[in-house]
């Protein structure tokens, strides 16, 4: 953090990744914390306008000599991570430099294969549920389908 890296931190779902950053950022630090719920729908307009809020509450917490700490929950669900690393990494926003006490940091859920287990109940096609079945392949074209979580690979 000190060297404006960003910290990822890559776990399940519901292991307390985001309670663990709210707790740090909030009680130990006393600086100020906004998250973004990242999701497969948020697209590149909403990330701009995200951040650009952001921004300005940085420069309000700057006259108050605070950090502005931003967490992007569950970044790699996005097909925007291009964005995302750009404002983690490069620390820019579409090419503008971002002021200097915003401090980044994201997490993410694991590019993990289901379990056969898993697989097996999803192609079940069983009694009632068959039309949901159904409408799930359809959903899940052109997506690997064998993974748990659905996430985006993320860049280097």
């Amino acid at each position: 953090v000190q060297s404006n890296i960003p910290v990822l931190i890559m776990g399940e779902t519901g292991c307390g990744k985001t309670a663990l950053i709210q707790f740090l950022c909030e009680k130990m630090l006393d600086d100020d914390l906004r998250v973004f719920h990242i999701h497969a729908g948020v697209d590149l307009k909403q990330i701009i306008t995200t951040v650009k809020d952001y921004i300005t509450q940085a420069e309000q917490c700057q006259v108050k000599n605070k950090r502005l700490w931003i967490f992007f929950d569950e970044f790699n669900t996005t097909s925007n991570i291009g964005l995302l690393k750009e404002i983690m990494c490069e620390r820019t926003l579409l090419g503008e430099a971002l002021p200097s006490n915003m401090v980044f940091l994201g997490a993410c859920n694991p590019r993990r294969t289901k379990t056969l287990k898993i697989q097996l109940n999803d192609d079940a096609y069983i009694g009632l549920r068959k039309t949901r079945y159904e409408m799930q392949e359809r959903l899940w074209a052109g997506v690997n389908r064998r993974l748990l979580y659905t996430v985006v690979p993320i860049p280097e």
